[in-house]
């Protein structure tokens, strides 16, 4: 059993019409992790069943149609209409008149997450009745889907068709090269269809990929505006070459590298910020200190010589969506640039560029605003290295906290609200209720 699951037994089409959709009638029951999501009730015949009844070409043809995007395309606030966006990752947006749930594929670069919700469609009598979430390896959903692909495409051939849409669509994206492949990878990542965009686009598009170094390439386009892919790309290509000539020396830093273990690779992205932050706060001064001011940071990380303060450049923050960039410079030391002013978002970002130091040293690393993986993994680590949960949890009376008190407790510490949110809810410090 893999994490998403299509299972379906061909049956006899009726009066369906189109020689694809009678060739690749079925009924199909689609599972995450051995749940049926596909669960129904039949209104016709008042009762509740796993599968739905439907072609399976239409679904086969949207996933093609939309490949590299669903695989590569990492959801980014503010950058893409929501809309298009959902059109690419919801199937139900490969109905066209037939019972496919709404499943929502949202990648992450090393994972996919994959949400389901409950619907009523009065065009078909049905209504889908599961709800919930989960997260599988970006590998597992890939196979899931080529096989589901292969097995339409195998049961068309069986039927005498051949060089349908599908079938065509298909087979170029197999006998993609590395080079082509490359560059279609990337332009998902952008939302972008490989096989139609502009001149200008590819251009900007292979220029970004020649400027950047290959360990954050495709985070930069995860985050990246598409319309802007150009400046933006030249933009971090110059704060990189910035921080070569830095003369950073932030010895702390240095010296918690050395001594840096792996972090268990099967725990989610938070926990994994989480066990990172600790043990970086019980490695340098002050380990229950929270980080309220710009002199709160110096004094955690041993940053008040001159040297110190230099290893940390500011970007503008107008020309890139990127949050920071880090850079081991010539002496060993990590260099930064962080495009904050905002005293909260300053440190915010920063420590973000701390966790990205300290697990890949050796490659320039960067902090975005998508929502993959890495990111998730370095919000929790800042979150936590800026402000302990525990020292958090004794200044919460009770079981349950106020927005308005989570508002007192951000101005006391300096931070962001969404810091003391996500810390309560994370940590399950207490039940937040709503101030009306």
């Amino acid at each position: 059993m893999s994490a998403l699951d299509f299972d379906f037994e061909w049956l006899d089409p009726g009066g369906a019409r189109g020689e694809e959709l009678r060739a690749t009638w079925a009924r199909l029951e689609i599972k995450v992790n051995g749940q049926a999501i596909t669960r129904v009730y039949d209104r016709s015949s008042r009762s509740v069943r796993d599968s739905v009844y439907a072609p399976l070409y239409p679904l086969a043809e949207w996933v093609v149609f939309h490949w590299w995007q669903l695989i590569y395309e990492v959801e980014s606030p503010g950058r893409l209409d929501e809309s298009e966006y959902s059109s690419r990752h919801d199937l139900r947006f490969a109905r066209e008149g037939y019972a496919y749930p709404s499943i929502i594929i949202e990648p992450a670069v090393k994972e996919v997450k994959i949400a389901w919700s409950p619907e009523s469609l009065d065009y078909s009598g049905v209504d889908f009745l599961e709800q919930g979430h989960r997260f599988v390896p970006t590998e597992d959903l890939r196979s899931s889907l080529s096989n589901f692909i292969n097995s339409v495409i195998g049961r068309l051939e069986q039927e005498g068709i051949e060089d349908s849409p599908l079938q065509e669509s298909w087979r170029a994206i197999l006998e993609a090269d590395d080079d082509e492949a490359a560059f279609c990878m990337a332009s998902g990542s952008l939302g972008w269809d490989p096989y139609s965009i502009s001149d200008s686009q590819a251009d900007d598009l292979i220029q970004a990929i020649q400027r950047l170094p290959d360990s954050i390439i495709q985070e930069f386009l995860a985050a990246a505006t598409p319309s802007q892919l150009s400046t933006q790309s030249k933009t971090v290509e110059q704060d990189l070459i910035r921080l070569e000539d830095s003369e950073s020396e932030l010895r702390s830093l240095q010296q918690l590298n050395a001594s840096y273990k792996q972090l268990s690779p099967h725990r989610s992205p938070w926990k994994q910020g989480y066990e990172l932050a600790n043990w970086a706060r019980e490695n340098l001064s002050d380990p229950q200190l929270p980080i309220r001011s710009d002199n709160d940071l110096s004094r955690v990380l041993d940053m008040e010589t001159e040297s110190g303060s230099s290893s940390i450049l500011v970007g503008d923050d107008h020309e890139t969506p990127i949050d920071a960039l880090v850079k081991e410079t010539a002496n060993g030391s990590p260099g930064m640039v962080v495009y904050h002013s905002r005293p909260e978002a300053y440190r915010f970002a920063l420590c973000r560029g701390i966790f990205e130091y300290i697990t890949n040293p050796l490659e320039p690393g960067i902090v975005t605003r998508s929502r993959s993986f890495q990111q998730k993994r370095n919000r929790a680590f800042a979150a936590e290295f800026i402000l302990p949960s525990k020292v958090l949890s004794r200044k919460i009376k009770g079981n349950t906290i106020g927005t308005e008190d989570m508002d007192e407790l951000a101005h006391e510490f300096g931070v962001d609200k969404s810091i003391v949110m996500h810390q309560v809810i994370n940590h399950h410090l207490a039940r937040v209720v709503h101030n009306f």
